[in-house]
């Protein structure tokens, strides 16, 4: 007779072999159309995928290491999307709407919205400070980046994403183009798409991505069913060869 090992057990012993790390505990988000948040804004949009890819890591940083980031009134334990956290982030960082359209889940098209890199930035601090000012006598948290070429090399990033996800902190990361392993829902972005990576494998040479363009109905995000629900996955490899060409910029909430 044939057991199959939970899929946490193989990974457990995968990454004992090989050089790689898997954080199981970020919450897969897609994007919700909502009510432009601005002030006397109006119309309808997708929240973006800045907003949502800061809500994954901040959503992370709120269950797993117990700072609170997260929007009180979304009481965020890691299972339902968290509405409020992600227009306040859209407020906060300047989120805009985009030109370009996508089709939502009720047959209706829908402007994408923006969120500079700077902006995302802004965006994060603020969220971050928050969580300062109310961490007790936890490490103060602090917002790093890493920018594309010309500023950064492929090199020194790869090595910083490599080091963040070994301290087990998923890392935001900007694509310029959209990669070929993101193919359906996830080129409705059509150019500049913020993904969030929490993990990676050296002897495959291949991340494990987050798009923003899935969320499984969850009763816990802990464990790897987090990811993958009757045979339904969220997560998404790319090779280190289609990331690198899309010249990445990096994000990330760490420790100070």
């Amino acid at each position: 007779m044939k057991y199959l090992l939970p899929l946490s057990i193989i990974l457990m012993t995968f990454q004992a072999q090989a050089a790689s790390s898997y954080i199981r505990f970020v919450k897969p988000m897609e994007q919700k159309v909502i009510t432009n948040p601005h002030p006397n804004g109006n119309g309808k949009r997708f929240e973006g995928c800045g907003p949502v890819a800061a809500a994954m890591t901040m959503g992370y940083w709120e269950t797993e290491r117990n700072y609170q980031i997260m929007h009180s009134q979304d009481d965020f334990d890691g299972t339902d999307h968290p509405f409020k956290t992600i227009n306040r982030f859209y407020q906060e960082s300047g989120t805009r709407k985009a030109p370009a359209k996508s089709t939502a889940d009720d047959g209706k098209k829908y402007n994408q919205s923006f969120t500079l890199p700077d902006l995302l930035v802004k965006g994060l601090k603020k969220s971050v400070d928050r969580a300062n000012s109310k961490r007790g006598n936890k490490s103060k948290l602090v917002v790093e980046r890493a920018k594309a070429a010309p500023f950064r090399t492929w090199d020194y990033r790869l090595s910083k994403l490599k080091t963040q996800l070994n301290k087990k902190n998923p890392v935001i990361v900007l694509l310029h183009n959209i990669p070929g392993c993101l193919t359906g829902k996830d080129s409705k972005s059509g150019g500049w798409h913020y993904v969030v990576f929490n993990g990676y494998n050296d002897s495959s040479k291949k991340f494990y991505v987050l798009s923003g363009w899935d969320e499984l109905n969850n009763t816990s995000t802990h464990g790897s069913s987090a990811h993958v629900t009757n045979g339904t996955s969220t997560l998404v490899e790319c090779s280190f060869k289609e990331i690198k060409k899309t010249n990445p910029a990096l994000f990330w909430i760490q420790k100070k």
